[in-house]
């Protein structure tokens, strides 16, 4: 039973993400949420959306685009 546990606590902090000393998306940060604006061009008008999230605990920033 004690072999369990102590398995079970190595396993459960290995995967735990270690807090970084340094935030590699700091210089992006500012983009994370909705934005959302006009645009104008050849042939006329229309509106651009976009969406940047980090996902996977914080590793990856995510962008959606939709323009009409």
């Amino acid at each position: 039973m004690l072999y369990a546990c102590v398995l079970a606590a190595v396993l459960t902090t290995s995967f735990v993400q270690a807090p970084s000393a340094e935030d590699r998306f700091a210089a992006v940060r500012f983009l994370e949420g909705r934005w959302k604006g006009m645009a104008t061009g050849e042939p006329g008008r229309g509106v651009s959306e976009r969406e940047y999230r980090f996902e996977m605990k914080g590793r990856y920033l995510s962008v959606k685009n939709k323009s009409t």
